[in-house]
């Protein structure tokens, strides 16, 4: 029964299925099974290709957070999404995240007054309420990498 109502939700591509039901406020599609709210893509996983071993997430290869195409689903650890994050470039950078207190902008400003002199990473860190080791990874281009260049 509930198949029916999943597959009745589905938008499909010429690449991803498109789930078209409720989603969460991640972009991750869901649907009520027995009382329960399940996530579409794990839903799909279980239809097509059997259980969820405990432990282990069910990862899109297609990155759509919607999809619900068997063929772009992969089990794994959270580990294992967080490597497979960082292998396609799309965590989190900059003023993105959570948290940040410096801004593209703000390490510019940092770069360019280090450069001029007569600054240590010590002041610079108590202008810009960071530490003086966040500072030295600014300057020298440990972190912020995207924010090369002036503005």
């Amino acid at each position: 029964m509930e198949s029916n109502r999943f597959f009745d939700k589905i938008i499909f591509t010429d690449y991803c299925w498109l789930w078209s039901g409720a989603t969460n406020d991640k972009g991750y599609g869901f649907l009520n099974v027995d009382g329960r709210c399940v996530k579409a893509h794990r839903f799909s996983w279980e239809i097509f290709k059997g259980p969820i071993p405990d432990g282990l997430n069910v990862l899109h290869k297609c990155d759509v957070r919607n999809c619900v195409n068997p063929n772009h689903l992969f089990l794994g650890t959270q580990q294992d999404n967080m490597k497979d994050m960082v292998k396609k470039n799309r965590q989190r950078k900059g003023e993105n995240v959570v948290g940040s207190k410096l801004t593209k902008y703000k390490v510019i400003q940092i770069r360019k007054q280090y450069v001029r002199g007569k600054i240590t990473f010590r002041k610079l860190a108590i202008k810009y309420d960071v530490s003086p080791a966040q500072i030295y990874n600014v300057v020298r281009n440990i972190s912020w990498k995207e924010a090369n260049g002036t503005t």
